[in-house]
């Protein structure tokens, strides 16, 4: 068991939380299993209640431990991770981590190309989109709202269906052999709105990350989608090459 030095320059709370997370890196502490106490920790550590409390608060804020009313303090999910540095799909880093990933169709319509949409696809008011609404899980943990948008006449017809037992991306490689050659992505914070909340499961106007992203094949888009994820559950890593 790892030991706090009392002689160190590096305050006691600091030590606690490093202690803490070392365990939850390596496998002692599981997800959703329960902290041990304040009190015991005080005991274990020979530490003040002052001192612990610290290193709870920090641990808390920082998204790695939750407490629940009446119950004690948890063990928070472990983030999903998404380097952003090639081509990826929600889905797919899901289940890198060992978790099931899932969707559903909420709705699936045809609309007409105008307005801010028009822009993206540089389409006239005549052309049509389909909207695709999903709710992307994890785990059976909804953790994604997601709005799509594609040309129909680049995709006649969409299997719903099929869009949840595939995923999007392999359904369109499959039933029409997509080519998905690159895509932008723009980042923001925002708050749940009613709807969105209640997809979710989440409280109204948590913080969440709102992820625009535009694909292309052959230097035409084919997919504009706003995605709305839980800000508790998914980090973004970036790679930053000096050239």
């Amino acid at each position: 068991m790892s030991r706090i030095n009392k002689n160190s320059r590096i305050p006691l709370y600091y030590q606690l939380v490093d202690i803490i997370l070392n365990e939850i890196e390596e496998g002692g502490l599981e997800e959703n299993s329960q902290l041990t106490t304040e009190r015991e920790l005080c005991e274990i550590y020979e530490i003040s209640r002052a001192t612990v409390r610290q290193a709870i608060g920090i641990l808390e804020k920082d998204g790695y431990i939750y407490k629940v009313q009446g119950k004690g303090t948890f063990i928070a999910p472990k983030k999903i991770e998404q380097t952003l540095e090639k081509f990826y799909s929600f889905g797919d880093q899901i289940k890198k981590m060992g978790r099931k990933a899932t969707s559903k169709v909420l709705s699936s319509e045809i609309i007409r190309c105008t307005g801010y949409l028009g822009k993206q696809f540089n389409c006239s008011e005549e052309e049509n989109l389909h909207k695709l609404v999903r709710i992307r899980y994890s785990d059976n943990e909804a953790i994604i709202y997601e709005e799509s948008y594609l040309p129909i006449k680049r995709f006649e017809k969409l299997d719903s269906l099929k869009i949840e037992k595939d995923g999007l991306y392999n359904y369109l490689k499959k039933k029409y052999k997509v080519k998905l050659d690159y895509a932008t992505e723009v980042f923001s914070v925002v708050v749940t709105e009613e709807k969105v909340s209640s997809y979710l499961e989440e409280k109204l106007g948590k913080p969440a990350m709102k992820v625009e992203r535009i694909t292309y094949e052959n230097e035409k888009v084919i997919e504009y989608t706003e995605s709305i994820v839980k800000g508790d559950k998914f980090k973004f890593k970036i790679f930053l090459k000096n050239i």
